[in-house]
């Protein structure tokens, strides 16, 4: 795969050559630690956006159909899931559902290149 441009300042496509993950399992772009968003392209179609801070998973986390149905969302902190302390989930949301080790498993994921 060709290295790509980055999409805008602040968010760049998991399968772009300069994402990778360090042995800490944090992000990176290039040689540094990536802040901003990453998303995820299936047949051209958005299918995850996920935000990072220091490449850390913290913030947002949202995964689509390709029909661009929403799928899941939620919200990490520090690169787990947040558990909503409500009793009543909104209809979209995963994050009373999805433990640490699924969230850690589909972010290593999202960061091999080709996946």
């Amino acid at each position: 795969m060709a290295r790509r441009a980055r999409l805008t300042p602040g968010r760049v496509d998991i399968d772009d050559l300069d994402v990778d993950m360090d042995q800490g399992q944090r992000l990176l772009y290039g040689d540094e630690l990536f802040t901003g968003e990453v998303e995820e392209r299936l047949g051209g179609a958005v299918v995850s956006l996920d935000s990072y801070v220091a490449g850390v998973q913290h913030g947002p986390s949202r995964e689509w159909c390709e029909d661009g149905t929403l799928q899941s969302e939620g919200t990490a902190r520090e690169g787990r899931p947040e558990i909503r302390d409500d009793s009543t989930p909104s209809p979209h949301s995963r994050a009373l559902h999805v433990d640490s080790a699924e969230f850690t498993a589909r972010a290593a994921t999202r960061s091999r290149h080709g996946t």
